[in-house]
């Protein structure tokens, strides 16, 4: 092979390993301890934000520093405090090719919060040619949704209201199920790889994240042995 082959050869080597996927997590407080995240592609720089909300000048601060371009934000359902700062960081950044999204079923968001596209199960989001998957997750709203994907480094469950470390989502509002609820945890999250990295909605545990194997020894909702042990947790 001749030597500039061999670079060229080197050089795609290199850019494979760029082209993954980052997550910050900022603590922005909001309502409730709330968390948003910043997910983007090292190589294009697109990048979405899920559930912007409190303090956005962690948010800003963040597309800044590492030159990002939004384009998305995704709510992992409709409840005020996740949703409350759409509006201003589309308008922040002149997004207008920055979609706000969320599911097909969430009914709970107020007329007042405009969405520009609804996501299905399964749905692929791309930031550039990696890939963040749609998992719709109903129990705490009807229209919740986790969002998966990886890198070289880890696998990532960003879980909104869905999951939390040692807890799950309170199931007693409009749109709520405890039933929908056990269906996404043990049949959707639990169906996971352990090693799965758990980025709740809130900060309510004695630690920011954890791993979903760390949780199946942990959390007491996804230790029941059965349906009916689940629903008498509540």
């Amino acid at each position: 092979m001749r030597w500039y082959k061999k670079i060229y050869f080197i050089y795609l080597i290199i850019l494979c390993f760029l082209m993954v996927l980052q997550v910050i997590q900022l603590f922005t407080q909001g309502y409730d301890n709330n968390f948003s995240y910043l997910v983007y592609d090292e190589q294009s720089k697109e990048a979405l934000v899920v559930d912007p909300c409190g303090d956005i000048s962690l948010i800003t601060k963040a597309v800044d520093k590492h030159q990002l371009l939004l384009k998305f934000i995704v709510n992992t359902h409709g409840h005020f405090d996740h949703v409350e700062k759409n509006k201003e960081i589309k308008q922040l950044y002149q997004c207008n090719q920055c979609s706000i999204l969320i599911h097909e079923s969430e009914s709970f968001a107020a007329e007042s919060f405009l969405f520009d596209r609804k996501l299905k199960h399964n749905e692929v989001i791309f930031l550039g040619k990696e890939e963040v998957k749609v998992l719709h997750t109903p129990g705490h709203t009807l229209g919740s949704i986790c969002l998966y994907f990886s890198n070289q480094e880890n696998k990532y469950l960003i879980t909104g209201d869905t999951l939390f470390v040692n807890t799950v989502g309170r199931m007693d509002f409009a749109g709520g199920s405890k039933e929908q609820m056990y269906e996404s945890l043990y049949n959707k999250i639990l169906s996971l790889d352990p090693s799965t990295l758990i980025l709740p909605g809130h900060d309510y545990g004695l630690m920011r994240m954890d791993t979903l194997e760390g949780q199946k020894a942990t959390n007491p909702f996804l230790k029941c042995k059965s349906k009916s042990e689940f629903m008498g947790r509540f």
